[in-house]
């Protein structure tokens, strides 16, 4: 049986969009000219990348802290100490080179979880 060989092809899906106005300052559209021309882009399409790639990341961002918020649930449901649990969501950010991000909820959730009866009075 032969294998099919994987498609190179670049298929762009067109998807509807919206013209927004945005205010730049001029030192950094004149990166943005040098950077496109040296990708052979438009400065609206490395723009448009530099969005798209940003929210990429942000989106991963919020669904580690949705992961990391249901296992401080778990967590604080089978362990007696809400600092502990505090404690063991850092170390898995420490170990994954995380920064606490602002829209995290892990903290909030050790804290509703202590309100709701699990957990002690540290934290």
């Amino acid at each position: 049986m032969k294998k099919e060989q994987a498609s190179t092809e670049l298929r762009v899906r067109s998807r509807p969009s919206e013209i927004v106005e945005l205010t730049v300052p001029q030192d950094v559209l004149v990166v943005l000219k040098q950077l496109a021309e040296r990708r052979d882009m438009s400065q609206q399409a490395l723009m448009s990348f530099y969005i798209n790639q940003g929210l990429r990341q942000d989106l991963a961002a919020l669904a580690n802290d949705h992961l990391l918020e249901s296992a401080a649930e778990v967590l604080a449901r089978h362990i007696g100490s809400a600092a502990e649990v505090t404690e063991i969501v850092a170390e898995i950010r420490r170990v994954n080179g995380e920064k606490w991000h602002p829209w995290t909820t892990a903290r909030h959730t050790v804290a509703a979880a202590k309100d709701n009866g699990h957990g002690d009075e540290e934290g």
